[in-house]
């Protein structure tokens, strides 16, 4: 079951969209769930980094997580499984490749490590 922490409505980039993945070329369908919300979103949650107060909920998508597992069950919200860096069967519980996946995608405009590290600088 999954409990909802807070009201989600807000999230920045909660608009989620239903995508096609090219499983060959994006098997971790990280242009689905990332590359509209970052060219949308980003400058936003830069801006808010920059001025010092995070005002907005994007931290999902502009630092994902493995999945949140508890006794062996993922938790979180919807939004929180979304966007978590999810490996492919029997892996699913832990996301090791598609965070490297993550680190490397350079598509439509977007560089998911380099947007991640302008905003730790």
């Amino acid at each position: 079951m999954t409990s909802l922490h807070h009201d989600e409505s807000t999230v920045v980039g909660r608009r989620l969209r239903t995508s096609e993945a090219d499983t060959a070329s994006d098997p971790f369908d990280l242009r689905g769930r990332f590359c509209l919300t970052y060219k949308e979103d980003f400058q936003t949650a830069l801006s808010e980094i920059n001025a010092g107060r995070k005002r907005s909920c994007w931290s999902w998508y502009i630092f994902p997580t493995a999945p949140w597992v508890v006794d062996g069950c993922e938790r979180g919200s919807g939004t929180n499984r979304r966007y978590a860096l999810r490996d492919h069967p029997p892996n699913r519980l832990r996301g090791d490749d598609a965070a490297r996946a993550f680190l490397r995608f350079d598509s439509d405009g977007v560089n998911l490590r380099d947007h991640y590290i302008k905003m730790m600088v």
